[in-house]
């Protein structure tokens, strides 16, 4: 019998599955998406830059431990590098460290720059695949049945209902707010662009706003700024911007692949762990999902927990 179901299979789903299959649960995943590389947590440069993290910067410094050991585990790449910014993110550097550090970057001379010198990089999407594959159902869920304050069965867009025997949790993303009427949740998009440079790059960029670094071979990833909509089209205003802003200080080829890539946030909460049921619960709403998943899941594990006990 499966005494959990996971429905959502991005960052999320794939850490409630690894921490439950660690405690020896059977667990199942039901996610819409039919391969990994099309889940919107793919949409994402994959980094964890603390400073970034506010008041919970201590919270994905443990992450950056947590995904360390992860990727160990499954066989993942990972690199741990430092960021390099024009925001105060930490210690001011020298332009001379600057080009010892990043030889390719060229930036004004007159913009201070700053260094932390704690940040990490994975390969997701091989994450994603290796702690869901023995798990996953490609099914989308569209609905669900209560009684008694437990969720007893799951509707999938085939017309099937699955029997729920156990508890449920919803890790849905963006597609939350379909499912939920959850307050202050609002929905984000995000461009995820790839380019490639022949130039040297050694740790992630955090430029007037944009992120960027280099991921396999000659590849340069870079996220756009996010605006709060759902519309899917992609936004070329937002496009150009963000491969201008690299460009003027590290240099690109000019082909470019664009994703278009979603959130969902808390206009009121830094995340949101919400029990709909006695079985039940949903995790969404913090815009650092990757970065802050590990400490998310526990804390929702624990409510879960506490709430059957």
């Amino acid at each position: 019998m499966v005494e959990i179901i996971i429905v959502g299979g991005g960052i999320v789903g794939a850490v409630v599955a690894d921490k439950l299959q660690d405690m020896n649960k059977d667990v199942k995943i039901i996610e819409k998406e039919r391969k990994v590389k099309q889940l919107n947590s793919n949409r994402s440069v994959w980094s964890i830059i603390p400073p970034l993290c506010g008041d919970l910067m201590e919270k994905c410094l443990s992450s950056i431990d947590y995904y360390v050991q992860l990727s160990h585990k499954y066989g993942v790449i990972y690199k741990e590098m430092s960021v390099i910014s024009d925001k105060q993110i930490g210690r001011e550097i020298s332009m001379n460290k600057l080009k010892e550090m990043e030889p390719d970057i060229t930036v004004p001379e007159s913009t201070k720059m700053y260094i932390y010198e704690r940040a990490l990089y994975l390969d997701g999407e091989k994450l994603l695949e290796k702690v869901t594959k023995s798990v996953m159902i490609n099914e989308e869920v569209n609905g669900y049945e209560i009684k008694d304050n437990k969720i007893t069965k799951l509707h999938l867009s085939s017309g099937e209902n699955i029997s729920v025997n156990g508890n449920v949790i919803f890790s849905t993303g963006y597609l939350t707010i379909k499912l939920f009427s959850i307050k202050d949740l609002e929905v984000y998009k995000g461009h995820l662009i790839s380019s490639s440079s022949s130039f040297t790059l050694n740790n992630i960029l955090f430029y007037k706003g944009k992120i960027f670094l280099k991921r396999r071979g000659s590849e340069v990833i870079i996220s756009s700024d996010a605006e709060k909509t759902t519309d899917n089209k992609i936004n070329y205003e937002k496009v150009k911007d963000a491969v201008n802003t690299v460009n003027s200080i590290y240099p690109l080829s000019h082909q470019i692949l664009v994703s278009v890539g979603f959130r969902t946030a808390s206009s009121s909460k830094k995340y949101v762990i919400e029990k709909i049921a006695e079985n039940a619960l949903v995790i969404t709403g913090f815009r650092f999902g990757f970065a802050m998943a590990p400490f998310i899941v526990d804390e929702a594990l624990g409510l879960l927990k506490s709430g059957s006990s």
